[in-house]
């Protein structure tokens, strides 16, 4: 069974966000676009998707429930800000729910040559932030995961994150779409993942997550073209449906998706000497120092 550890962090409120395109809308935005051209690269598609998904400074704001058999379900929320700083992209995942967890914050600073380092911070501790090993896995999940990375060639870390292993056609919701695997490079997550990319627009549809070994998905997360919605041009997934083969769980995420900047989003939020004491909307006193 995989060794993550799963910070589970929060959503308490909605303030100025974009409005969720009604579903014909958005059957009528992939219907008339163009088919992307055959002999686009897979690599080109996958950065495409990525930069769609990934490529800008954001708070998302996340609300999870987890339901397996003979148990109640389990709820859960957190923030996740992401932000380019200083040549690395800080990433700072806040719990705000369950309250066991609540204030928990963990800022992971990937460099763009490869290098990554994560520091945590619990309320109940308190003092300065400590290093840990745990990487992000899954930021739509808030999944953490302790596992040493992968070997691989060093001429290729830090050149890019992953590699293609293949690429072919399925049938997604009616309509054709990529099926691209790939190999993340220096990864502590899973051997392989599989990509369901939209032939006529660059978001990723379904994902499918593989073990060592596995010839079945250990995981799999939908992103339904229902319920994505325009964020400044950017077409975000609102909610997700993830099933978990291994765990035996079913996890349904609402997701809401803020552009951010400095002039809303202060650096200090992402800096290691202060990002556990900036104010965090959400947290009361005990998850925000000094308030």
């Amino acid at each position: 069974m995989r060794n993550n550890v799963v910070f589970v962090f929060a959503f308490l409120s909605v303030v100025g966000l974009a409005t969720p395109a009604p579903a014909i809308e958005l059957e009528k935005l992939y219907s008339e676009r163009p088919l992307v051209n055959p002999s686009q690269s897979a690599e080109t598609l996958v950065e495409a998707a990525f930069n769609n998904l990934f490529g800008f400074d954001t708070e998302v704001r996340v609300e999870t429930v987890t339901t397996r058999a003979g148990a109640e379900p389990e709820r859960a929320a957190f923030c996740l800000h992401r932000k380019r700083f200083q040549d690395t992209t800080r990433t700072l995942v806040t719990s705000l729910a369950p309250e066991r967890v609540k204030g928990m914050r963990v800022l992971e600073i990937a460099a763009d040559r490869g290098a990554r380092r994560s520091l945590v911070w619990v309320p109940s501790i308190g003092g300065e932030a400590i290093t840990t090993r745990y990487r992000l896995t899954d930021p739509f999940l808030g999944t953490f995961s302790d596992r040493e990375a992968s070997t691989v060639r060093a001429d290729l870390v830090g050149l890019r994150t992953y590699e293609i292993l293949s690429r072919s056609h399925t049938d997604v919701e009616g309509k054709q779409a990529h099926l691209i695997t790939l190999r993340p490079l220096a990864s502590a997550g899973y051997e392989r993942v599989e990509l369901v990319i939209a032939s006529d627009a660059p978001v990723i549809l379904e994902y499918r997550y593989y073990e060592r070994g596995d010839t079945a998905p250990a995981r799999v997360a939908r992103a339904p073209r229902s319920e994505m919605y325009d964020v400044k041009g950017r077409w975000l997934p609102g909610k997700m449906f993830y099933r978990d083969r291994v765990l035996e769980t079913e996890t349904e995420v609402r997701l809401t998706h803020t552009l951010i900047d400095s002039t809303t989003t202060p650096d200090a939020l992402f800096m290691d000497s202060s990002f556990y004491r900036e104010p965090i909307a959400g947290l009361g006193s005990e998850g925000n120092p000094g308030q």
